[in-house]
């Protein structure tokens, strides 16, 4: 009769013997978790429900989002690389968790380049420049004028956010007196330019649609290559010759690095197959988003572009986490 060592070395070796693939076939066969590293609610919040819930109902295993807020995003995004590289766990980041983090904190708790495995890319949000509906600037240039004339203020969702880091950069590059006023969230933010409390703020278009709608906030200028078809009349930063501004939010699902390759194509496939889909397009369209479609044969690249461009704005804005 064999030994029992005969026979778990017997198993180890079937398994070894497994055709390549084979973990993939079988994946997933457990619930799946999404680490947020915001709490419930948020615009990464959102994508991650959205996508999650058609994880659910195309592979019938349960995919559970778990909100880990804190440090600028850091809790969340270590505690999903730290995760068992087998699929189970993902983190669903941005341009704030895995890109200008890395530049934000002195001594990151992990590599956002080599610790993480990029999956796919899901959404993204423009980010545009609003000011009250009662402000007297009604232009980018006119803003500036006022803010190389006067001392202005301008509203962030918080320290280090994007939202902060686009308008330290507009004040820097053009040399105006402008004094931040960091917030817990665009929504608090948005009441209090909103009220004129604050001269102006950036933010994501998702965070401030509702206001532009019941004609509370004035937008100035809008990220991406071409106008927005929500808003045809608002031209880009990018036009008015502000290119050093056009930096969309994206929002994209990461694995720990070492997940198989096989089972991190799976998941890439049935994520774009799921951010094209016409129900899913349009509730995003609804919360301010665009689908990005990125496959896993691109992501790496867009990956190590958008953390080049992210930590390159926190150098030149020289904010740093502890501000």
């Amino acid at each position: 009769m064999p030994s029992r060592r005969t026979f778990t070395l017997s198993i180890a070796a079937l398994a070894l013997a497994r055709p390549p693939g084979a973990a993939a076939q079988a994946y997933p066969s457990k619930p799946i978790r999404v680490v947020v590293p915001y709490p419930p609610g948020g615009t990464t919040d959102v994508v991650a429900r959205l996508v999650g819930g058609k994880l659910t109902e195309a592979w019938g295993q349960p995919v559970v989002v778990e909100n880990k807020s804190g440090a600028l995003g850091m809790i969340g995004t270590e505690a999903g690389a730290r995760a068992a590289p087998d699929g189970y766990t993902l983190t669903l980041g941005n341009n704030s968790t895995h890109a200008a983090n890395a530049a934000m904190f002195d001594k990151p708790a992990i590599d956002l380049l080599r610790d993480v495995q990029p999956i796919a890319t899901a959404a993204r949000s423009r980010h545009v420049l609003v000011v009250p509906v009662a402000s007297p600037y009604r232009s980018m240039k006119e803003l500036i004028d006022a803010g190389r004339q006067k001392s202005l203020t301008y509203a962030s969702s918080s320290a280090g956010s994007a939202s902060h880091l686009i308008s330290e950069t507009l004040r820097l590059r053009n040399q105006m007196n402008a004094t931040h006023v960091p917030y817990r969230g665009v929504a608090p933010a948005a009441v209090d330019v909103i009220s004129g409390q604050v001269d102006f703020m950036t933010a994501t278009l998702g965070g401030v649609e509702q206001y532009l709608q019941a004609g509370k906030l004035r937008a100035l200028a809008i990220t991406g290559s071409n106008r927005h078809k929500a808003h045809p009349d608002l031209p880009s930063f990018k036009e008015l010759g502000f290119e050093y501004l056009d930096a969309d939010a994206w929002f994209a699902f990461y694995a720990p690095a070492g997940t198989p390759r096989a089972i991190a194509e799976k998941l890439a496939r049935e994520i774009t197959r799921i951010v094209g889909l016409p129900d899913v397009q349009d509730k995003l369209a609804t919360a301010g988003f665009e689908p990005l479609v990125t496959g896993f044969d691109a992501i790496e690249a867009f990956h190590a572009r958008e953390f080049q461009r992210w930590t390159e704005m926190v150098r030149t804005v020289g904010v740093k986490a502890s501000s």
